[in-house]
């Protein structure tokens, strides 16, 4: 058997069933107490930590869980969240888990559970795959964010970026699952908590009191639940580890401000409905008439996953947790084309080959993928109505920015016909394509011309890829499907439909027909040189060739500074052929890093992203 065989899933639990509740075969424990869940789960962890104080406190509350379990203390949590919250205030539940559920395990487990229904129906339909990596829901409406870490708690802790006001240290017994109880565990917790978090789980044991007191919490024993005659309560009032650190691509500390979104493609669309949900002032900018036409325009849009079959590729979980948060989304939910589903094929021999190996690599059940003749079928995916999607994200100000001005720590945005916007704290391109404001931007953006075309299949109904991708039909073009896409580094001006076709295998290309006045679409990509976007802030270019000069000879001498940042700019694009595939995650990242909160993936990919990746790396070759 293959070195790839699951790698690109998490272990199942082995569960036991009594009385239609789950227990461990493998810690020999139970999830929860029988027949008294929620009640437990309210005493032990959320009065445990203050109850509904916690969220008045703040705007925004970060708790953190160290075993997601069945997600009944989630559910408890976030039921009384909406019950007691001011509406204005937002609750992110970030919580672990080695070994993940499956969803019809989960749905079993919460069914006898009643007094949370909406907010469990919404988690139970947005329920990721067992993939390792960072998994971000939104439920809710935007008030709650569950950010579910699949993986081991510690590794998985330790790539959090951000800081969390509560915790909840569950787990199996300690005497049965002790890495969940290991003392690298509770520095990490003091390592990623605010100045006085708090904690509280179910056990009382010594050395579990001992580890939290060496990490800098102040331990105190209090009732238990049910038989259990004591617990742990704690808060965290040490000084905390010294700052880590300062790398290239770390994030800046939070600025307040209204945002300017510059561009109205799908990244810039998707960064305002995050800063809508945040509750941030954010107005989007867009040219009424631009030049070429961005690809986010296209009629119907594909999301096609290329999963990295070696788990430890430096992005391998990044790219899987993107598609998933993508399939996921709301607004691409709603305007999902009918039928479902998508059908990846491979456009040779060795692709065909390598799709039957990431079946084989994501055991994540029927529902997500599975093996179909020759191709993949993925049900959860598809095509998309790409200008509705758009039209509902957002409604770009039409206005053709020319210039930014930093002017008493604001900026103020200049147009072509004159006008000046402002005063905005932060200022984010995402225009792809077009010339930014930003010449790192354009230095790391290639651009890429290609024409997509409607047409009409004789094969199979639902959304196709392979090489190039076929819409599902669409409704009000009489069933006339989009496909796509052809690729030139040039700039194109005629219609080519044999270049189009020319993008299909032989089989395929048979069924399709092109008629002479066929309407045909043309835009431009924004493509980088490793296929990853360009997300995070911006740095000051100049200061950067002089802060990490030492670059040119060794690499790993970081200077003890922090990095230029150029104050409140930053980045979304560069997302390619995958632009409504990135979108969703890394502007819900984006949205993260604004507003100071705990980021959606995990912080050694930051590196990856960064904008100014490929200045250093022209510094490091030099």
């Amino acid at each position: 058997m293959s070195h790839h065989h699951r790698a690109l899933t998490c272990p199942a639990p082995d569960l036991d069933w009594v009385e239609g509740e789950p227990q461990s075969r493998q810690y020999h424990d139970i999830y929860f107490a029988p027949g008294q869940g929620p009640d437990e789960s309210r005493f032990v962890f959320l009065d445990g930590v203050g109850g509904e104080t916690i969220w008045r406190e703040k705007a925004t509350t970060v708790i953190g869980e160290t075993g997601f379990g069945t997600g009944l203390n989630f559910l408890v949590t976030a039921q009384r969240f909406l019950d007691t919250a001011p509406p204005s205030h937002q609750l992110d539940f970030v919580s672990a888990e080695c070994f993940p559920l499956r969803a019809p395990d989960l749905g079993r487990a919460l069914s006898r559970f009643s007094g949370f229904d909406a907010i469990k129906t919404e988690l139970l339909a947005a329920y990721p795959p067992p993939a390792p990596g960072f998994h971000p829901l939104s439920l809710a409406g935007g008030r709650i964010r569950l950010l579910l870490l699949f993986g081991e708690a510690t590794t998985m802790f330790a790539d959090l970026h951000g800081q969390v006001d509560a915790w909840y240290l569950d787990g199996f017994s300690p005497a049965e699952n002790p890495d969940m109880w290991s003392a690298a565990l509770c520095q990490t917790l003091a390592e990623k908590s605010a100045p006085g978090a708090r904690l509280a789980t179910f056990t009382a044991a010594g050395h579990v009191r001992r580890k939290l007191e060496a990490a800098g919490f102040v331990v105190e024993k209090t009732p238990g639940f049910g038989r259990k005659r004591e617990r742990i309560t704690a808060r965290y009032v040490s000084n905390g580890p010294a700052s880590p650190e300062p790398r290239w691509w770390h994030v800046p500390p939070t600025i307040r401000g209204p945002v300017a979104i510059v561009g109205g493609g799908i990244s810039g669309c998707m960064l305002a409905d995050q800063c809508q949900m945040r509750g941030l002032d954010h107005k989007v900018f867009d040219a009424p008439k631009p030049q070429t036409s961005p690809a986010s325009h296209v009629p119907a849009a594909v999301i096609a996953p290329r999963f990295q079959l070696d788990a430890n590729a430096p992005a391998s979980a990044l790219l899987t947790s993107a598609y998933i948060a993508a399939v996921n989304t709301p607004a691409y939910r709603q305007h999902r084309h009918e039928p479902y589903g998508l059908r990846l094929a491979g456009k040779d021999a060795k692709e065909t080959e390598r799709l039957a190996r990431l079946v084989d690599a994501c055991a994540w059940g029927d529902d997500w993928i599975k093996q179909h003749g020759d191709s993949v079928w993925l049900p959860q995916s598809g095509s998309y109505d790409s200008r509705a999607i758009l039209h509902a994200l957002a409604a770009p100000t039409p206005a053709n920015i020319q210039d930014i001005e930093r002017s008493r720590d604001h900026w103020w945005l200049h147009a072509k016909d004159g006008t000046r916007h402002g005063p905005y704290g932060h200022v984010v391109f995402t225009q792809g394509a077009a010339p930014s404001l930003s010449p790192a931007l354009d230095l790391a953006v290639r651009r890429q011309w290609g024409q997509t075309a409607y047409a009409t299949y004789a094969g199979t109904p639902e959304a196709w890829s392979g090489g190039g991708y076929i819409s599902a039909a669409q409704a009000d073009k009489n069933g006339l499907r989009v496909i796509g896409s052809t690729r030139s580094n040039q700039a194109l001006s005629d219609f080519d439909p044999e270049a189009l076709l020319r993008r299909f295998p032989r089989p395929v290309r048979k069924g399709l027909r092109l008629e002479p006045d066929t309407p045909y679409f043309t835009g431009v990509r924004a493509n980088t040189a490793d296929h990853l976007p360009l997300m995070g802030p911006l740095l000051d270019e100049t200061a950067l060739a002089e802060v990490y000069a030492d670059f040119a000879y060794d690499r790993t001498r970081h200077p003890n500074t922090a990095p230029p940042w150029a104050p409140g700019l930053w980045a979304l694009g560069g997302m390619g052929s995958k632009g409504f595939q990135f979108a969703p995650l890394f502007a819900a990242t984006l949205a993260a890093m604004i507003a100071g909160a705990p980021l959606p993936v995990p912080t050694q990919a930051l590196a990856y992203m960064h904008p100014s990746r490929f200045a250093v790396r022209a510094l490091i070759r030099s």
